[in-house]
């Protein structure tokens, strides 16, 4: 999927099951501003007169990068193989948990998205034909970028990260 600069590739909220791999350019995640402190918001006039919805947080990620991993991990204190499988069979059935962050494009982009029953499917294919190692070098680049992320997301509500990111937030 190509992305122009810009581009939403999924918001908040949202309940499909799609993860997506950054085959080009650069994406920033974003959240919603009331799950940031207050003292950020009314710190940063700038967010008052131009973004009244979302707030970007983490770095830029760009070719190797996932996003949208978290619907496999959401919820789980340590990620393990075995809990993602079964997080992927329940969105197989039907059990889709909202995203939590919102996804951009902030260069012109490219992504391939992978829903989570062909991931799945994959790793049932690799298992059969005894190539389960490859499905778990996948895994392993899943929950180490889901865990970047997470770190992200906890210095969200750190004061000396909103203090040092509200100048920069709305380049």
């Amino acid at each position: 999927m190509y992305l122009k600069k810009g581009q939403v590739l999924f918001s908040s909220g949202q309940t499909d099951n799609v993860l997506y791999f950054i085959l080009f350019g650069k994406l920033r995640l974003f959240t919603r501003p009331e799950r940031l402190e207050q003292s950020y918001l009314q710190s940063s006039q700038e967010f008052h007169n131009q973004q009244r919805d979302l707030a970007p947080f983490g770095d830029e990620m760009n070719i190797g990068w996932t996003v949208g991993e978290e619907i496999l991990f959401e919820g789980n204190k340590a990620p393990q193989t075995a809990q993602n499988v079964r997080r992927m069979q329940l969105a197989m059935q039907g059990s889709k948990e909202p995203r939590t962050n919102s996804c951009k494009s902030v260069v012109d982009s490219c992504v391939l998205g992978l829903f989570v029953s062909n991931l799945l499917a994959l790793k049932n294919q690799l298992e059969e034909i005894g190539r389960l190692d490859d499905f778990n070098q996948i895994d392993l680049v899943l929950r180490g970028n889901y865990l970047v992320k997470q770190k992200w997301r906890e210095q969200l509500h750190e004061p000396s990260y909103l203090t040092n990111r509200s100048s920069q937030a709305f380049d």
